[in-house]
């Protein structure tokens, strides 16, 4: 439960008034990217599919579930414990909480699984798999806080209710702050070892860049979290989910700045003007037709830097590198 202190409601009410509409702008923002990116300049029909891109899902459920759980947190600091209102605000702020939790989770390994490859290809499988089956243990929270709130008062729920409610909250916690250390080790390793930068290179260096200020901000968050609990503070504990908020907000920053690179490198294309042969390939064309007279002479494709060895991007480097 809330820490009981004399902190009041106050601070939730400010924190609310404060958070909620900034979320909401978040959205909104995040919403006319999609449509000027995605749709517009990419000169396609809307449609949900689109719009709703596996990308843009996950931002718009956490941003959407991040307001939703600003509610729940009210509820809860301006009605008893013992009241309706509270405990179903009480359910339903965990329930929120596991929603953003694992769409920060998933989106940074989907955004960020091309540099895991590159950097830990070892570890590239254990880590998917982590993803995949670790933030279920979020929606655990839920089970025992069902169970809490079926009881009266939180002191007459039985003892393993309550260690069950605050061992779900260590795991959790636990399991982010697992995954924040993880990428942002891949994130900053590779900051460093790519120094100069190709076009490719300079999205993966975007997605590194903000990806880590994205998990150190979501780790705060965590021990502040936690620290609410420790020193029996409402105030430590209302102020944890802004550091939330804070990180998807800087995800919706990054989406913006990968935009602006793919519309630097379509500026960059189009500006590139048709030019006419020169003398040497003319007088190569001309060879090569009086050559054809007396025997064919076998075309030999010539090979780009990037497309020789070593050159090859892992995986599913290309789908992370170009999504949007």
């Amino acid at each position: 439960m809330i820490p009981e202190t004399s902190d009041g409601p106050f601070a939730t009410a400010v924190i609310f008034c404060i958070m909620g509409p900034l979320n909401m702008i978040a959205l909104i923002i995040l919403t006319r990217l999609i449509l000027e990116y995605d749709i517009r300049q990419a000169k396609k029909r809307f449609s949900f599919k689109q719009f709703f891109s596996p990308m843009n899902r996950i931002l718009i459920l956490a941003i959407s579930c991040l307001m939703l759980f600003y509610i729940c947190m009210a509820i809860q600091r301006f009605h008893e414990l013992h009241t309706v209102q509270y405990k179903v605000g009480f359910v339903f702020e965990k329930f929120f909480l596991a929603i953003v939790e694992t769409c920060g989770i998933y989106y940074s390994w989907i955004r960020g699984e091309a540099v895991v490859d590159i950097i830990t290809p070892k570890f590239y499988n254990s880590l998917k798999y982590s993803v995949l089956i670790f933030p279920a243990f979020f929606f655990l929270q839920v089970i025992p806080t069902v169970a809490s709130v079926t009881y009266y008062d939180e002191s007459t729920a039985p003892v393993i209710i309550k260690y069950a409610e605050q061992g779900s909250i260590v795991i959790g916690g636990l399991i982010v702050c697992f995954f924040d250390t993880a990428f942002t080790f891949v994130f900053l390793t590779y900051m460093q070892q790519h120094k100069q930068l190709t076009q490719q290179d300079k999205k993966l260096y975007t997605i590194s860049k903000y990806s880590v200020i994205a998990t150190v901000t979501s780790f705060s968050a965590v021990f502040m979290y936690a620290a609410g609990f420790a020193f029996n503070s409402s105030a430590l504990f209302d102020f944890s989910p802004n550091l939330i908020s804070f990180t998807f907000w800087i995800l919706v920053r990054m989406k913006y700045k990968l935009y602006k690179i793919a519309d630097d490198v379509k500026s960059q294309n189009s500006s590139v003007q048709p030019r006419k042969p020169s003398v040497a390939v003319m007088e190569a064309s001309a060879e090569k037709r009086i050559s054809g007279q007396f025997g064919r002479i076998d075309d030999k494709t010539v090979l780009s830097p990037e497309s020789k060895g070593g050159g090859s991007l892992p995986r599913n480097v290309r789908s992370s590198i170009l999504k949007q």
